[in-house]
């Protein structure tokens, strides 16, 4: 955005005029900053369960306590929140839009001249921001664009020291992946691995496992692939996570029908398709549908 675009400001004061209109306005007292962690904790809460427009409610209110009191790093964590709700509702539309946003409040910090933008918790939030930007663009097939956006996040991510670098490195790696350069990918997934366990991030480090079995089943090595398939999945079913459980028995399923054991290949392929309809996972559906009537030819 050009300096000088108003654009910040209206959104802002449409943010704040929406907010003040609702019913959940009367639960704010006169302390913002506790009012913001409040809600924030409450909206994680509700995100935990799967209760999304809830989560998206209380992500908004926190968003309006942080402008009260010019938190502007937290806003564009809770903008980010934001984005992930609208995401898990399938608002594509809307979740990118409060990425933008994010973006809009950051610049027009910097272009302040105050040196806030540079402080550890703002480049933390814009490392979340930009990493979440990447996996929208790879998750709908702008893979190069994804690669841009994940090198500035890993920037970010650098100067506050944040703990996401695992996480960007996966993001990277399937950027790789995509490109079909395998020894990149390959190393970025082992280096990604190594960041997530020692941070002790068990959904990032699955990622980081399944990224490795994709390689492999690039390169056709699928007793490999099936070999880290099989790891991906203790961690995501530990973690309770239907989509990447679904993913992880695909790669299964592909990899036995592969090596033409066909009955296994069904097997996996079918509770694939089980798993994906009970936890909204279309895509993983959709795979498994179609992979279940080759089988069947």
């Amino acid at each position: 955005m050009a300096p000088g675009n108003s654009m910040p400001s209206r959104w802002l004061t449409a943010v704040v005029a929406l907010l003040l209109a609702s019913p959940w306005a009367a639960m704010a007292d006169d302390n913002p900053g506790q009012n913001a962690l409040k809600y924030n904790v409450r909206g994680a809460s509700a995100s935990s369960r799967d209760n999304h427009p809830r989560a998206l409610r209380l992500h908004e209110m926190a968003l309006k306590a942080r402008l009260a009191a010019d938190d502007i790093s937290g806003a564009i964590m809770e903008l980010h929140n934001i984005s992930v709700d609208h995401l898990r509702m399938n608002n594509l539309d809307a979740s990118q839009s409060s990425l933008s946003n994010a973006m809009e409040l950051y610049e027009e910090e910097a272009r302040m001249g105050m040196g806030r933008e540079k402080e550890k918790a703002m480049q933390e939030a814009m490392a979340h921001v930009t990493t979440l930007k990447a996996i929208i663009l790879l998750d709908n097939g702008s893979h190069e664009e994804a690669g841009k956006w994940a090198e500035r996040a890993m920037v970010y991510c650098q100067k506050s020291g944040c703990i996401d670098k695992g996480r960007i490195m996966n993001v990277r790696g399937r950027v790789a992946l995509a490109a079909d350069a395998h020894d990149t990918a390959e190393t970025l997934a082992n280096g990604a691995m190594a960041e997530n366990r020692k941070n002790k991030n068990q959904v990032e480090t699955a990622n980081s496992i399944r990224l490795l079995a994709e390689t492999a089943e690039a390169r056709g090595e699928r007793e490999k692939a099936n070999e880290q398939y099989q790891k991906a999945l203790v961690i995501d079913r530990e973690e309770k996570l239907g989509n990447k459980i679904a993913m992880d028995l695909l790669g299964l399923a592909r990899g036995y029908a592969a090596m033409k054991d066909i009955e296994s290949a069904e097997l996996f392929a079918k509770r694939a398709l089980i798993v994906s309809n009970a936890a909204d996972y279309p895509t993983g559906a959709r795979s498994a549908s179609e992979l279940l009537e080759k089988l069947r030819q």
